[in-house]
Formats: structure tokens, sequence, C-alpha cells
């Protein structure tokens, strides 16, 4: 008789599991259409987009970042945003007010090695905003 309350209490355990993991690819799924809805936004946008993590690798560029550095997205993802802005100085960035983004201007270099002056907006946005 034990063993069948077992047998049983496994089962409801197994079909629990089952049911989570089934609730999590529908939400990984919906997440990700989420994901691929947005970069559509920002690949409509009428300005250059580029997104950089701690480490300095770009982690998203959008396609006016593209077409004004005329690297595509993934040439330049994962690598140091030096490729694109050689003189980029986070310094502002930590001057800035909190909450508020640091603008200034810099040299940018296209793929063909064309310098040009582009305006920076930079804001840090804590890992805990991205969850």
């Amino acid at each position: 008789m034990q063993c069948l309350q077992l047998i049983l209490k496994r089962l409801k355990e197994n079909q629990t599991l089952q049911d989570e993991i089934v609730g999590r690819k529908k939400l990984e799924k919906e997440l990700e259409a989420a994901r691929r809805q947005l970069v559509r936004i920002l690949d409509l946008v009428e300005e250059a987009i580029i997104s950089v993590n701690v480490n300095r690798q770009i982690t998203f560029f959008n396609r006016q970042a593209e077409s004004l550095f005329g690297y595509s997205c993934q040439e330049v993802l994962q690598s140091d945003v030096e490729v694109i802005l050689s003189t980029l100085d986070i310094s502002p960035l930590l001057i800035s007010p909190k909450n508020k983004p640091a603008v200034f201007h810099t040299v940018a270099q296209s793929k063909k090695g064309i310098e040009f002056q582009v305006q920076v907006v930079m804001k840090s946005i804590p890992s805990k905003e991205l969850l």
C-alpha cells in the first residue's frame, strides 16, 4: 500500500514538473517574440542606437547604426565599442547626475576609416532594471 502511495506521489510531482516546463517554454516563446518586436521597433527609429555592456562590448546595433558606420550588426556584435568610437570616454557618465543621461560630442569612425562627429547620449542602466 505504501509503495502505491509513493508511486502516486511521484506521478503527481512528475506532472507538476511537466506542467512547469510547459509553462516556462511558453513564457520563453513569448519573451523571444517580444524581443524580436522590440528589435523591429528599434530598427525603425531614425537614430543610430548602439547598446554597450560594462565590458565595452557592443550588444545591440540597429539598422541606422549599420548605415551610419558601414558595419553589419553581425560584424560588430560583441566587439569593443572602440571599433566605432575610439575616443569613447565614460567619465561624462560618471559625473552626470543620477538617472540623467550624459550627452557629449566625440569622433566616430566608419568601416571605411572615415571619421565624423557624433553626439553620444549615454545612460547607465543598472542590471536590476534589465530584469
